[in-house]
C-alpha cells in the first residue's frame, strides 16, 4: 500500500506538452478523481447527510495523502521506484524531508545525479510531446466530470 501512495501523491510528475516542460502534482490526479466520486455520488444519491459524508471520504483520503501523509511518515530515497522522482528526491529542497540515511552522499550522490539527469535528457530529447495524457490527466477528468454532472443534474 506503502509503494502505491509513494507512487501516486509523492513529489512532481513531469511531461512535455508543445514542446515545453510542465511539472504537475502527482497526486492531482487521485485528488480530483476522489472529488468526481464524491461530486457524482452526491448527485445520484441525493439523501441523509451520512450518505453525503460517506461519498466525501475518498476525497479527504486523497487531499491526506497528498498533502500531509509524507509530513507523518516521511519518504525515503530507497522507496522510490521512479526514477523521475529519485531525481526529484536527490534535487529536494530541504522542505520536503527528514534525515533520511538511504540517501547517497559523496561521490555516490553525484553519480546517481548525473546518471539521472542523462535518462530524464534522454527521455524528453528531440521529442515534441511526452506523457501528456498522464500529464493531463486531472485536466481531462474535471472537464468528463463536469460534462457528466451538468448531462445528469439536468
Amino acid at each position: 500500500m506503502r509503494n502505491l501512495i509513494v507512487k501516486h501523491f509523492f513529489l512532481n510528475r513531469e511531461f512535455k506538452i508543445f514542446g515545453k516542460m510542465v511539472k504537475v502534482k502527482r497526486a492531482a490526479t487521485p485528488t480530483v478523481i476522489a472529488f468526481f466520486i464524491g461530486v457524482l455520488l452526491q448527485t445520484l444519491l441525493d439523501s441523509h447527510w451520512i450518505v453525503t459524508l460517506i461519498c466525501w471520504i475518498p476525497f479527504a483520503i486523497a487531499i491526506f495523502l497528498g498533502f500531509f501523509y509524507h509530513i507523518k511518515k516521511p519518504v525515503k530515497y530507497e522507496e522510490l521506484a521512479s526514477w523521475s522522482q529519485k531525481l526529484q528526491y536527490l534535487m529536494k529542497p530541504d522542505s520536503i524531508g527528514t534525515y533520511d540515511e538511504t540517501f547517497p552522499f559523496g561521490r555516490e550522490y553525484l553519480s546517481e545525479v548525473n546518471r539521472l539527469k542523462k535518462r530524464r535528457e534522454h527521455y524528453f530529447e528531440g521529442k515534441y510531446n511526452v506523457d501528456v495524457a498522464k500529464g493531463l490527466a486531472p485536466t481531462w477528468i474535471t472537464v468528463i466530470g463536469a460534462l457528466l454532472f451538468v448531462w445528469f443534474y439536468s
